[in-house]
């Protein structure tokens, strides 16, 4: 569903542990300034940087298309550092009564 702003933290706690469950290391993950949009609504892009084994991240980037959450993938990079994979990706969501 659309989560409310209070439940961002939530959201991101959240993506934080998925990606920790598939054997991902998470850097710091930074939001950009919410966006007013239309309906009432507001967007929230946020960038999250993980680096692990490539069948991982693919799966990472799996559960998080497939989420019940609201969340869409803007952009995604890859390298590879060391025979590991680092994948940054932006996030985006839709906050209601933001």
């Amino acid at each position: 569903g659309i989560p409310a702003q209070k439940d961002v933290p939530l959201l991101i706690k959240e993506l934080v542990q998925s990606a920790r469950r598939l054997n991902l290391a998470v850097e710091a993950i930074n939001s950009d300034i919410p966006q007013p949009g239309a309906g009432g609504m507001t967007m929230l892009s946020f960038t999250v940087p993980a680096s692990g084994a490539y069948p991982d991240v693919k799966r990472f980037i799996h559960e998080i298309e497939s989420s019940d959450r609201l969340v869409g993938i803007q952009d995604v990079r890859f390298s590879s550092d060391k025979g590991r994979v680092r994948v940054h990706m932006k996030l985006v969501t839709y906050l209601k009564g933001a």
